[in-house]
């Protein structure tokens, strides 16, 4: 296996490691935040109303942060980085935050102004009390979208430069607010302080974030061109359209567990932090480190070396993903018993066990996702995640009916993210070919 050999000694390598060294810890401080709300708070409705709070902000969280994600916007830092055109840097930069903020903040108050006309449609179970409490929550919660949206782009100007250490670190911190609004503030103010601990978490994301600006020459300058903005849209605005596919399905997710009842909401969310740790780790982790070089081989040319890292990688994750998700199955009812204990509990442990079969899926479509954002394909990434919405939809209704219960919603994931990874491995595969014959 010469070719493993050789990755794993390979810079690449010791940037995953980085990035995902991180992850875990973060996702581990994340794994102690949620055990300490299910000890506080508890598993039940009160709990439901906190997580499900998340789900609008993500969506318009997840649209606009596309638009500025780093595999839209790292081939436009990449020529004049590589180039050492400060000045133009510059531009790109502070055109991009100037754009994608104003928008991000009209967004978010139309959405604070008007949740409480509409949030009873998603919540169809919900009495007035809780959705009158779930639409504050989500009022206070759109802070969120914009800080971690700053913060965001800021992120992706560092990963341009290679810089991967303070984008690690940053999620420390935003736990870090939840965990302290849980603990010293949660008993004296309820649910609202753990809202107001998540946006405070996002701040100081943002704030750890802005220390990258001390290594590296770029910075804000009010200039603007639209010019920018109007041959990024060309790309950002379907990779954005996908991103919001994604976390549309989360939201439907949410949506649906609030039709088994009370608890439900909460253990799909923490059965899902638990495999994201997984996910962030290897899938997440790779694919960030990944994508420069991605980008630099296919914008060079060099579709040889580009397939090559391309195989190295599947064949890493495939590999390692199929290992954990054997070892965690083994042993997922101690670790839900070691992370959130035993009282409740239950369900977690069989959302956690049917997502782990998903394990590999789920990361080859971290990674997949940004091969074919390197190859330039942005509008393809947009379809195959509505082909797998339709297919969670589809395949939900179908188990709902059979009346399988919650565990229809994990077993929906699996289905639907199998069925895309089968269908991105066949359309690489071709575009591959397309590339080799038109060399």
């Amino acid at each position: 296996m010469p070719q493993l050999s050789r990755f794993f000694s390979s810079t690449l390598f010791r940037s995953s490691v980085l990035i995902g060294s991180f992850a875990i810890f973060s996702q581990i401080l994340g794994a102690v935040r949620d055990r300490l709300l299910i000890h506080f708070v508890g598993l039940g409705h009160t709990l439901d109303l906190y997580n499900a709070s998340f789900r609008i902000p993500d969506v318009v969280y997840a649209f606009f942060i596309a638009y500025v994600a780093a595999t839209t916007v790292i081939p436009l830092f990449s020529k004049s980085i590589k180039n050492e055109d400060t000045k133009e840097t510059n531009t790109i930069f502070s055109t991009l935050l100037i754009f994608f903020s104003l928008a991000l903040i009209i967004c978010s108050l139309i959405v604070a102004l008007t949740v409480q006309w509409w949030i009873g449609l998603l919540f169809p179970t919900y009495d007035a009390q809780s959705l009158a409490t779930l639409s504050l929550l989500i009022r206070i919660m759109m802070l969120q979208p914009i800080l971690l949206g700053i913060s965001n782009l800021i992120s992706v100007l560092a990963q341009a430069h290679k810089r991967f250490l303070l984008y690690a670190i940053a999620p420390l911190f935003y736990n870090g607010g939840i965990i302290v609004a849980t603990i010293f503030f949660y008993h004296s103010y309820g649910v609202q302080a753990l809202v107001w601990g998540t946006v405070v978490g996002a701040l100081f994301h943002l704030i750890v974030q802005s220390f990258i600006f001390r290594s590296i020459k770029t910075r804000f300058n009010f200039s603007f061109r639209w010019q920018i903005i109007k041959t990024h849209s060309r790309i950002a605005v379907w990779r954005s359209l996908a991103s919001f596919i994604v976390q549309f399905k989360k939201l439907l997710m949410t949506v649906f567990a609030s039709f088994f009842g009370a608890g439900v909401i909460s253990a799909v969310t923490y059965a899902t932090n638990l495999i994201n740790i997984g996910i962030n780790f290897l899938g997440m982790s790779h694919s960030i480190a990944s994508f420069p070089d991605l980008t630099s081989h296919y914008e060079s040319g060099e579709m040889t070396e580009f397939k090559k890292k391309v195989k190295q990688s599947i064949l890493f994750l495939i590999t390692t993903s199929l290992f954990a998700s054997i070892l965690l199955y083994l042993f997922a009812s101690l670790i839900v018993s070691i992370i959130y204990g035993n009282t409740g509990t239950e369900p977690i442990v069989i959302l956690f066990s049917i997502l782990l079969i998903a394990l590999p899926f789920l990361n080859l479509e971290q990674y997949l996702i940004r091969v074919f954002m390197a190859m330039r394909r942005v509008k393809l990434t947009f379809f195959l995640e509505l082909f797998s919405l339709f297919i969670f939809v589809i395949s939900f209704f179908v188990m709902w009916q059979m009346d399988m219960g919650y565990t229809s919603l994990a077993y929906s994931l699996l289905i639907a993210t199998a069925f895309e990874i089968v269908l991105m491995l066949i359309i690489y595969s071709r575009l591959r070919l397309r590339e080799a014959t038109q060399q």
